[in-house]
Formats: structure tokens, sequence, C-alpha cells
């Protein structure tokens, strides 16, 4: 990766970063599970199924599914888009 990739995956990740923790005050207790999962596994969660980030913040993958929503991706696919950016 060059250094505008380097660059971009930064900024990519602080975006994201940056959408999850403006919006903590807004989630429900499932969500904030989600959140903190995200925040402290950054580099385990890329790639990561659906079920497995579920078990793993210990909701249901539904909920995971609409936690992602909640932060403006169309579905958990894109929501792993977003992060291999990162």
């Amino acid at each position: 990766m060059g250094k505008q990739g380097e660059k971009d995956a930064i900024f990519a990740t602080s975006e994201l970063v940056l959408n999850i923790k403006s919006r903590m005050q807004q989630m429900n207790p499932a969500q904030k599970k989600i959140a903190k999962f995200i925040l402290e596994n950054l580099d385990e969660v890329q790639g990561m199924p659906i079920g497995e980030m579920a078990r793993r913040s210990q909701v249901s993958e539904a909920t995971v599914s609409r936690f992602v929503k909640f932060l403006g991706c169309g579905s958990y696919r894109d929501f792993q888009t977003e992060m291999v950016k990162s």
C-alpha cells in the first residue's frame, strides 16, 4: 500500500470511528455493546461474519444489522466494505 493508500485507510478508519463515537449518545444498550466491541477490536472486525460479531457483542444478528443501518450503511456487507477500506 502506498502512502496515499495508507492515508486513505487512516481517514476511512477515523471516519467510521468518529461516526460511531459521535452517535453513542443516541444508541440503545444493545447498540452500545456493538459499538464498544468494534472500537476495542478494530483490527479483528474486518471480514468478521455477522454471526461472530453478534456472538462476541452478545447481541442478535438482527441487532447488528440494525446497528450498521443506524450508522448509515445499507447492509452488513456495506459496513464490511467500509471496514476493509479502513
